[in-house]
């Protein structure tokens, strides 16, 4: 894996990255990303590039306020997941790992179930992540989603935005029972 994802493919990606409309304005952050990837520091290149990941969902599917992990796996579902197919494919499995691994729930002082869990990472509850596949992971996911990003189209942000709008109600109607 490593040998094909070596530092000429990455520079390919990062041209790719320069001509994404949504992707661009992050190209100096993610010129480091790049960098710190192929010096081997990894404990940079990982918790740069997380919230790289969430910038980038957000802004295609024009979210405003607070993201939560509940809006980001919508928006995920609705970037990766394709309900006509009924094979299982690569963009279900990345859905997956995002939200079992990446979207890791973890509280300080307990055992944390993911090693590239964006929360345990950033706020310091692990540091043992840095490891060139998970930078290397991380990367490609990036450009994976970075592809799906710029071929989704409006009905589908729509249809996220109200189920979204409609999980909302659902949970505020929750509270008031409470």
């Amino acid at each position: 894996m490593f040998e094909i994802y070596d530092e000429t493919y990455l520079d390919h990606i990062l041209l790719k990255w320069e001509k994404i409309k949504l992707v661009s304005p992050r190209i100096a952050i993610l010129r480091n990303v790049i960098k710190c990837h192929n010096q081997q520091m990894y404990h940079a290149s990982i918790p740069t590039l997380l919230p790289q990941l969430e910038g980038i969902i957000a802004d295609a599917f024009h979210h405003k306020g607070k993201l939560y992990a509940r809006d980001l796996k919508i928006y995920l579902k609705y970037l990766l997941i394709n309900n006509e197919e009924k094979l299982y494919s690569l963009k279900d499995a990345l859905y997956v790992y995002y939200t079992k691994h990446i979207l890791a729930h973890f509280e300080h002082g307990k055992e944390v179930d993911s090693q590239i869990s964006r929360h345990a990472i950033l706020h310091g509850a692990i540091n043992n992540y840095g490891n060139k596949e998970n930078s290397l992971k991380l990367i490609l996911l990036f450009d994976f989603l970075s592809d799906c990003i710029e071929q989704i189209d409006d009905q589908k942000i729509i249809l996220a935005k109200k189920e979204l709008k409609e999980v909302k109600k659902r949970s505020s109607k929750r509270q008031l029972i409470t």
